[in-house]
C-alpha cells in the first residue's frame, strides 16, 4: 500500500522534510532518516541528488561557514557542493565515534578532518569535541607509528594519513590537554614521534636542512584580510590528487609532518619544567657584583616561561605598543590559520581561492623560544645505535627582535641566484640599512621598512603594492644578550609559499660562520623548521634533527 506522502508535491514534501530538521546544530537527523525510509519513491524525491538545497540548509545549520565564504569563490559554494560536503563530514564523525583506525577512505577522512579544523569557528570544533576527535587522533597516531617501529616500516607509513592526523591533533589540543596525559603516554609518544622529528627523509623534511626548530612569537599576529591569488596546476610530488571537498576534486599540498612532530616534541618535553641550575647568581646585579657573565637564575626562569604555543591555547590580550599591529581578538578564529590553508590549497587548479601564504609584517616583533640539539652524524658513519633511538641532548634559548623590509613596485630586490642560502651575497653583520634601502656589493637596493600602518594597509588590501621581496633583519635584545650572547639575523621570506630563511651570526665576530634557520610560520604564532651550521654545509654532513621553537 502506497503512502499518502507520495501524492504530495515535491516542494511541499521538501518543506515537510525541512521541518523534521531541528534548529539545534547537535540534534540527530533521525526524523529525516525515518522520512527517507518511508519508501523508495520518497527516498528518491528527497535524495541529495534531487533535493540538494535541503541538505545545504542542514550543512549551514550545523557547520561554520564564515571561513569558506571568505576563502572560496561563491561558485564553489552551491547547494550541491554543500550537500556533498555534509555527507563527507557525517562519514568522518561516524568514523571518529566508532574509533575506526582502518579503511580505504582514511586518507580522505583525514583530509576532511583537517579541512574541518581549518574552517573552525565554534560549530566545527564542537562537533569534533562531542565525537571525541582528540582521543581518536591520539589513538590513531599511536596505532600508525607503532606500525613503523623500525626504520624500514617507518618510511612505509602513509605520509598523508600520518601528517594530517598529527597536524589535526596539534590544532585540537591545548597545553593543558598535553599536561593531562599520563607519563606513560607521554614517553610512548615521544619515542614514537622521534623518528619523524629526526628524519631527514625527503618525504618528511621541510627542505634539505637536517635540524628542526620552533620559535614562538611574544605577541599576537597582525590582522589580515583575504587577497586574491591565481591558481596554477601543480605537479609536485607532495600534492595529493583526487581529494574531494565541496563536491570537487582538489590538488592539495599535504601539511608538513616534520613541523607537527617538532611542535608535539617540544610540547611534550615542556611538561617537565626546566630546572634552574642552583650555582648561578640570583640576578644580574648579583652577577655584576661577583664579576660573572652569562645567565642568572632570573634568566633561566624567564626562559622556562617560553612555552610552545598551541593553537587551542588561550590568547592573551596583547600589551599596547606604539608600533603594535597585533591581531584584534574579535576576528574570526579561522583567520589565524589563513596562511596554513593557503599553503595547502593554493596549488589547486580547480578553484578560485582568496588567500596568501604569507602576509607582510607577520614576523615583525619580538620572538623568543628555544632550539634543541641532537648528536650529529656524518654520511656513511658506522654507528651501533640507530639515530631514531637517541634523544635530543640539549635545549638552547633563542631571542630575536625582528624587523621586515619590503621591496615593491619597479625596484629590484637583492638577488639570491644560488639555491643554497649559505652562498647568498650578504652577511648579517654587514647587511645594515641605509637611507632608502640596503647596500650589497657596492649596489644599493631599495627597500621600505614595514611599520604598523603599512602592515595594516597591506593586510586590508588598501595599499596596492606589487611586493617583490620581503627582507627580515633581527638581533638579540640587550637584556637577553647579557645572559645568552648577542646575535644578528638576516633572511628572506619566499612569498610563493611563505618559506622563511634566516642566517644567524654572532655580533662580536665580524666574519662569524652563519647558522641557518629555515621553516614556516604556523597559525600566526609559531615559527617552526630546521637549522644547520655552516660547518655541516661545508662538510656535506647529515645531522639528525635538532629542534627549535620560537613563539610569540
Amino acid at each position: 500500500m502506497s503512502s499518502p506522502l507520495e501524492r504530495v508535491p515535491r516542494d511541499l514534501l521538501q518543506y515537510i522534510a525541512r521541518l523534521t530538521v531541528s534548529a539545534s546544530p547537535f540534534e540527530s537527523l533521525t526524523n529525516l532518516l525515518h522520512l527517507l525510509l518511508t519508501n523508495s519513491t520518497i527516498y528518491h524525491q528527497l535524495s541529495v541528488q534531487h533535493s540538494p538545497h535541503l541538505y545545504a540548509r542542514v550543512f549551514q545549520l550545523r557547520f561554520d561557514t564564515v571561513a569558506p565564504r571568505r576563502r572560496l569563490h561563491a561558485s564553489l559554494l552551491t547547494d550541491s557542493s554543500l550537500a556533498g560536503e555534509l555527507i563527507l563530514r557525517c562519514r568522518l564523525l561516524r568514523r571518529i565515534r566508532r574509533r575506526d583506525l582502518t579503511g580505504l577512505d582514511i586518507e580522505q577522512d583525514m583530509w576532511t578532518l583537517y579541512w574541518l579544523i581549518l574552517e573552525n569557528e565554534t560549530l566545527n570544533g564542537a562537533h569534533l569535541m562531542r565525537a571525541g576527535s582528540s582521543e581518536y587522533l591520539l589513538e590513531l597516531i599511536r596505532h600508525r607509528l607503532r606500525q613503523g617501529s623500525t626504520e624500514e616500516q617507518f618510511m612505509d607509513i602513509s605520509h598523508e594519513a600520518l601528517s594530517l592526523a598529527l597536524w589535526s591533533y596539534c590544532l585540537s589540543v591545548s597545553s593543558r590537554d598535553i599536561a593531562d596525559l599520563t607519563p606513560e603516554v607521554v614517553q610512548e609518544l615521544l619515542a614514537l614521534i622521534r623518528p619523524v622529528a629526526m628524519s631527514t627523509h625527503k618525504d618528511f623534511a621541510l627542505n634539505p636542512s637536517p635540524n628542526p626548530f620552533h620559535l614562538p612569537k611574544s605577541r599576537s599576529p597582525p590582522a589580515r584580510e583575504q587577497q586574491p591569488c591565481s591558481i596554477f596546476p601543480c605537479n609536485r610530488p607532495d600534492c595529493s590528487n583526487d581529494i574531494f571537498h565541496y563536491s570537487r576534486k582538489w590538488h592539495l599540498r599535504c601539511p608538513d609532518v616534520l613541523s607537527a612532530a617538532i611542535i608535539m616534541t617540544f610540547a611534550l618535553k615542556e611538561i617537565v619544567p626546566l630546572q634552574v641550575p642552583p650555582h648561578l647568581p640570583l640576578d644580574r646585579a648579583s652577577a655584576i657584583a661577583q664579576n660573572r657573565a652569562g645567565p642568572t637564575m632570573v634568566d633561566y626562569r624567564a626562559l622556562a616561561t617560553c612555552r610552545t604555543p598551541l593553537f587551542n591555547d588561550p590568547i592573551a590580550e596583547p600589551s599596547p605598543q606604539p608600533n603594535s599591529s597585533a591581531m584584534c581578538l574579535n576576528l574570526p578564529r579561522s583567520t589565524r590559520l589563513e596562511e596554513d590553508f593557503s599553503r595547502m590549497a593554493l596549488v589547486s587548479p580547480n578553484a578560485l581561492i582568496y588567500g596568501a601564504s604569507y602576509t607582510p609584517g607577520m614576523l615583525s616583533g619580538l620572538w623568543e623560544g628555544t632550539f634543541m640539539i641532537c648528536p650529529i652524524r656524518s654520511i656513511g658513519a658506522n654507528t651501533s645505535n640507530s639515530p631514531f633511538t637517541e634523544d635530543f641532548v640539549g635545549r638552547k634559548p633563542m631571542y630575536c627582535q625582528m624587523t621586515e623590509y619590503m621591496c615593491s613596485g619597479q625596484h629590484v630586490p637583492i638577488p639570491t641566484e644560488s639555491h643554497e642560502p649559505f652562498n647568498w651575497d650578504y652577511h648579517p653583520n654587514r647587511l645594515l640599512p641605509i637611507k632608502g634601502g640596503f647596500q650589497v656589493s657596492s649596489k644599493i637596493f631599495h627597500y621600505e621598512k614595514l611599520d604598523a600602518t603599512t602592515t595594516r594597509l597591506l593586510a586590508r588590501r588598501e595599499m596596492n603594492y606589487d611586493v617583490k621581496d620581503i627582507l627580515v633583519l633581527g638581533e638579540t635584545p640587550d637584556v637577553q644578550e647579557e645572559a645568552w650572547g648577542g646575535y644578528r639575523f638576516a633572511g628572506k621570506v619566499r612569498l610563493s609559499d611563505g618559506f622563511i630563511t634566516l642566517k644567524r651570526v654572532s655580533k662580536d665576530i665580524l666574519d662569524d660562520p652563519p647558522w641557518l634557520f629555515e621553516g614556516y610560520l604556523h597559525y600566526g604564532a609559531a615559527f617552526v623548521g630546521t637549522w644547520r651550521t655552516h660547518e655541516q654545509h661545508v662538510r656535506n654532513a647529515s645531522a639528525w634533527a635538532d629542534g627549535f621553537i620560537h613563539d610569540g
